[in-house]
């Protein structure tokens, strides 16, 4: 017997928190969330083996699909060269260059693995910009 979604439901959360691993999982129509099997274009397979059109997309993620020919071979073509974990690539620094000349207001920019990163990064400056500037307006005081 093929299990349901809400045979995989109940799996999950015996395991996972809240049986999903993100809130924005959860079907609104059917209260399960979608456990997905296999993806290509714009359709994808659920658990139970039922096909759909999916218009999520992975929050905008795979803009151009699953299982996209040209990011597939993108992605094994990085695979084959080795997984620099943790190093900058010359990929890394022509596609900075490139995000660079599409905005021009980003004179540099950094990369990170989440928005939470980026906000704390975003935060630390503003804090160290903070700091230096009390420390220069209090020397500025003492000298007069």
């Amino acid at each position: 017997m093929q299990k349901t979604l809400n045979d995989w439901q109940f799996k999950a959360s015996q395991y996972i928190t809240g049986g999903m691993s993100s809130n924005a999982r959860a079907n609104k129509f059917t209260n399960v969330p979608m456990f997905g099997m296999k993806a290509d274009g714009a359709r994808f397979i659920d658990l139970s083996g039922k096909d759909y059109i999916d218009f999520f997309m992975c929050h905008g993620a795979v803009m151009l699909g699953h299982n996209h020919p040209g990011i597939k071979k993108a992605i094994i073509n990085t695979l084959e060269k080795g997984f620099y974990a943790g190093m900058d690539t010359q990929e890394t620094i022509e596609f900075a260059q490139k995000v660079c000349q599409v905005i021009p207001s980003a004179e540099e920019i950094r990369f990170v693995n989440s928005g939470t990163e980026g906000t704390l990064l975003a935060l630390k400056s503003m804090v160290i910009f903070m700091v230096c500037t009390i420390i220069c307006w209090q020397i500025i005081w003492l000298t007069k």
